[in-house]
């Protein structure tokens, strides 16, 4: 999804070899609605704790971006990994 958006972007089509985290809003009717997401690789020989990071734009400039990059953190703190994102 982050390709339509950035051209300089690499992209994969073995996603296999990615977690993704994806961050959503649940309406009232039970439907979900996309923010964003994030992704890491399964095994970075770099540390990368973010692949990507989109946040749609109507949500752009709030406060998910800054939450989305808090918890990717908060997992390699878990994993007792020190990550850093991907410098590109």
């Amino acid at each position: 999804m982050a390709k339509l958006f950035l051209d300089h972007l690499t992209q994969y089509f073995d996603v296999e070899l990615f977690l993704f985290y994806v961050l959503t809003e649940c309406d009232k009717r039970g439907g979900l609605t996309l923010w964003g997401y994030f992704s890491k690789e399964k095994e970075s020989p770099d540390g990368n704790n973010i692949v990507c990071i989109l946040t749609l734009f109507p949500y752009q400039r709030k406060v998910f971006e800054k939450f989305l990059i808090a918890f990717s953190y908060e997992l390699s703190k878990k994993e007792c990994a020190i990550g850093s994102p991907e410098k590109p």
